[in-house]
This record gives C-alpha cells, sequence and structure tokens, in this order.
C-alpha cells in the first residue's frame, strides 16, 4: 500500500531568536492539526530540531493542513516534502517515527533537494504521473505565499474552513472589502483549485 511521507523543516531555524517560544508554538501547532487533520496515519511528530514528521493514508486536506501550520508559523517558513511510497515497517500511530521505507525515503530526498532552492512544497516519487508539472506548480505556489501577510494565510484558512467572506472579515477585524482584496491579489482561488487538482492526482496512486 502506497502513502505520504511528510517531512516539515523550518527554513533558517538557527536565526530565529527566542528558539524556546518558537519550540512551543510549533508543537502547539502540530496538536492543533493532529486533533482536526483527516486521514493521518501517523501524527506531526517533531524529530531532528525543528524538523517533524507525519504520514497520510490520503491526500484529501493534506494542503489545507500544510497552510494551516504556515499560517500558525507565520512569519517563519517552512518547508515540505511529500514521498510517495511503501513502508517496510509497521505504522506507528502514536508518533511518527521509528518507520522506514520508500515513502520516508523520497520526503528526505525532497527535503535535501528543496534546502538548495527557494521552494517550500516538493512532491518526491516514481510513482505519480505529470510530476515535474505538478512540482512546478508547487514552486510557483511557493513563491507566491513566501510573500504573504498574516491575514491572507487567515483568510484562506477561513476559505478551505468554509466561512463565508463576513465571517471571516469578522473574525479578523477587517472590511469584507479588504477580504474580497485579499482572494484577488493571493488568487486563493486559484491556489484552493490547484490544491484540489494536486491532491486528486497523488489519491490515484495511493493504496
Amino acid at each position: 500500500m502506497k502513502l505520504i511521507a511528510l517531512i516539515g523543516d523550518i527554513v533558517r531555524s538557527r536565526e530565529i531568536g527566542n528558539r524556546d517560544e518558537f519550540q512551543i508554538k510549533l508543537e502547539n501547532q502540530m496538536c492543533i492539526v493532529n486533533r482536526e487533520s483527516q486521514h493521518l496515519l501517523s501524527p506531526y511528530t517533531l524529530t531532528l530540531g525543528d524538523e517533524f514528521q507525519a504520514v497520510y493514508a490520503k491526500a484529501d486536506k493534506l494542503f489545507n493542513d500544510i497552510w494551516k501550520i504556515m499560517m500558525g508559523l507565520y512569519p517563519e517558513k517552512v518547508r515540505f516534502a511529500l514521498g510517495v511510497g511503501t513502508l517496510t515497517t509497521p505504522v506507528n500511530s502514536k508518533r511518527a517515527i521509528g518507520m522506514d521505507g520508500s515513502a520516508f525515503h523520497y520526503a528526505r530526498m525532497g527535503i535535501t533537494r528543496l534546502k538548495e532552492t527557494s521552494y517550500l512544497i516538493k512532491i518526491e516519487t516514481e510513482d505519480v504521473p505529470h510530476l515535474d508539472l505538478l512540482n512546478s506548480s508547487l514552486y510557483l505556489t511557493s513563491q507566491t505565499v513566501s510573500g504573504w501577510s498574516l491575514n491572507r494565510f487567515q483568510v484562506l484558512n477561513g476559505l478551505l474552513s468554509g466561512q463565508s467572506r463576513k465571517k471571516i472579515a469578522d473574525s479578523l477585524g477587517i472590511s469584507t472589502v479588504a477580504v474580497y482584496k485579499n482572494i484577488r491579489a493571493g488568487s486563493l482561488d486559484v491556489i484552493i483549485d490547484l490544491s484540489k487538482e494536486i491532491s486528486n492526482a497523488l489519491n490515484e496512486v495511493l493504496g
């Protein structure tokens, strides 16, 4: 059975001022995603330094979780490598540690390659059709979200959770016009559609 191993890495983590405070922020954000996420086989777990891992059975809400983590850790940036493959060890449903297999090998390869670029998200595998096209789309998305404000991430996450424009505006203390401006300027509808299409492409090869 194929699945998705995710490895996340904080960009320039050594430059973060109050590391203890950030570590708590990171752990709290992982707890939120673990509690709310769908299709997690192994929950988000802090591993080496500021790296974390998780395993997904399906990709349906995978990108929702990625955007949520990016929002929760703002202004710090996070890389995400998605390895599609198998495990040679049993799934650890308690913590994402002690597992091995091609899914993690691909994810580790993805993180290594991302560190050589300015991009934030990459899929690594040999099993997904049109992989270059999917990754090029993710690279463009990475460049777009790198310049976002916290408000724009919050608007995106509000849309993904099904909130109305007015409810998003009220929760953020901004005008409805400002919400629509964020949607247009950030091409949020396009990013949501693109995330769904990439998730569908991943799901087609999963077990």
